[in-house]
């Protein structure tokens, strides 16, 4: 394999690919849509479910918490309310 001069192309090729996938990510999550689809992605989803996880404990779950929930989680029959 040739590796240029430097030697540092194979380490070039991943840092392109590694700002693609995060541009990816940062796409999916301003749309809201298909976090899923990478490490980066679900990462996200599993700390952000950590998070309101600890406010459900705390006895305090955000607007926001639930706006987000409702928009990750939403089907066609079920709506998340909140407790009165």
């Amino acid at each position: 394999m040739n590796t240029g001069p430097s030697g540092s192309e194979p380490a070039t090729c991943r840092e392109r690919e590694a700002r693609r996938c995060e541009s990816r990510f940062d796409v999916s999550l301003r749309l809201g849509s298909d976090l899923e689809g990478s490490s980066r992605g679900i990462q996200y989803l599993i700390d952000y479910l950590e998070y309101v996880k600890q406010e459900v404990h705390d006895g305090t779950v955000s607007g926001e918490s639930y706006k987000w929930l409702e928009q990750q989680f939403r089907t066609s029959s079920h709506r998340l309310t909140r407790p009165s």
